[in-house]
């Protein structure tokens, strides 16, 4: 111990911080990558385009392929519209082809007359907050049956419904979804909020030409169980 303490003593105050902090971590940070949610090929509605979330690159395989802002659509510069904190709609009514900043294909989407979808049903929605040495909090929707075909992510807004605070995206026929983390590995897109226990919040689903659903009615989240 003693040891230890004199080579910490010794050692330059900045590389000190250093190995302090990475043995506090419980990981590296994972950075987010823009990835695209609508499935390729996919029929876009009049008005819809692809939608595109910034999701955690945990397998550190996808390259890196800039902001949405940066894309383009059919060789012109891509119109992007903020849905939620780290999800946004890229305008392509199709058939078109969307390219990242360096020119490779991302996306291809053609025009269709998909269905808007109904409001989500919902069973609960649990928030959860571990209390261990590395602590991580969590949300979680319960749906009350499969998701719908055609949605690609679920929005949490506030009580108002009026300002979205996070999202999750949805997979397969899973009844659950996953709407917030925080656990110290990965950034959360600028104005993510956490739900906490007691609020109230109002969820949407989006479908795959970048629509919102009609506001769920408001649940009130309750405390899970780490």
């Amino acid at each position: 111990m003693l040891r230890a303490v004199a080579l910490s003593l010794s050692l330059p105050l900045s590389l000190s911080l250093s190995l302090s902090m990475a043995a506090a971590s419980p990981c590296a940070l994972v950075e987010n990558h823009a990835t695209v949610l609508t499935p390729d090929g996919a029929a876009i509605a009049d008005g819809g385009g692809v939608v595109v979330g910034s999701a955690p690159d945990y397998a550190r395989e996808h390259p890196d392929r800039g902001e949405p802002s940066s894309w383009k659509v059919g060789g012109k510069a891509a119109k992007v519209t903020h849905v939620a904190p780290g999800l946004d709609v890229v305008a392509a009514t199709g058939p078109a082809t969307v390219t990242a900043g360096d020119g490779k294909a991302i996306a291809s989407v053609k025009h269709g007359s998909p269905a808007a979808l109904d409001a989500p049903t919902l069973s609960a929605v649990t928030s959860t907050t571990s209390q261990t040495r590395h602590p991580w909090t969590r949300v979680d929707v319960a749906l009350a049956g499969d998701p719908p075909a055609g949605a690609v992510a679920l929005v949490v807004f506030d009580g108002t419904g009026k300002t979205a605070r996070s999202w999750g995206a949805v997979t397969g026929n899973a009844r659950s979804v996953v709407v917030f983390t925080q656990n110290g590995c990965e950034r959360e897109p600028d104005g993510t909020r956490m739900t906490s226990p007691d609020e109230q919040v109002e969820l949407a689903w989006l479908d795959a030409s970048g629509r919102l659903s009609k506001l769920s009615a408001a649940v009130t989240a309750t405390a899970g169980k780490p």
